[in-house]
């Protein structure tokens, strides 16, 4: 997202730079279009996320200044949109092509018309990566945190298996020994029970 916003800002300064005269006016404008960028991003999906940028275009189509920074207002309006519902895009797309037709109308120099369409029109593009790459990053983040949950429960079912493990083989020895004795038990007792009765018999 950093690196998108980096790319539309630099687009954003060299607009200002094709104007020629970066007046107070145009500085303003950028100034406005960072703060609303920047705004935009902390609101989110909220119902007047979409107002702020679009407010901007609005307003921007009265001064053709405002063409420098249009394109870090159109990518926040376009994560907006593409983060909202339905009626958001709409609200999205709608801000934006008064503010298009405008500029086609007002900005006669064809060098910073033709950047400024570009820039704008990459900026959707960026903004529906930007979407893609955080709806990824939220589903591993998901799959990563169930991972680590089924590994917890997979180590506390092998330690009670190796605790019932030893008890089976502390059992299953206990069960050979008590064979064993009684074996010895009944036969060799026998067995010496009927040597000592030869023994007395023979005296």
């Amino acid at each position: 997202m950093l690196v998108d916003k980096g790319v539309l800002l630099c687009g954003c300064l060299l607009l200002a730079l094709l104007v020629g005269q970066a007046g107070t006016a145009t500085v303003i404008w950028l100034i406005a279009a960072v703060t609303t960028a920047g705004l935009s991003m902390t609101v989110d999906q909220r119902r007047w996320g979409i107002a702020v940028p679009a407010a901007y275009l609005l307003l921007g189509a009265l001064s053709t200044d405002s063409v420098t920074g249009a394109p870090l207002v159109v990518y926040a309006l376009a994560r907006l949109g593409a983060l909202g519902t339905r009626h958001a895009r709409m609200a999205a797309a709608i801000a934006c092509i008064p503010f298009a037709a405008v500029m086609v109308t007002r900005v006669r120099d064809m060098p910073v018309l033709a950047l400024a369409l570009a820039v704008c029109g990459l900026a959707p593009l960026l903004a529906l990566r930007t979407v893609q790459e955080e709806a990824a990053r939220r589903s591993l983040h998901v799959v990563r945190d169930d991972l680590r949950e089924k590994v917890l429960t997979l180590q506390d079912t092998n330690a009670r298996l190796l605790q019932a493990q030893d008890y089976e083989l502390r059992a299953a020895a206990l069960a050979e020994r008590t064979r064993i004795a009684r074996e010895i038990h009944d036969g060799v007792g026998h067995l010496l029970t009927r040597l000592l009765l030869q023994v007395k018999a023979l005296q």
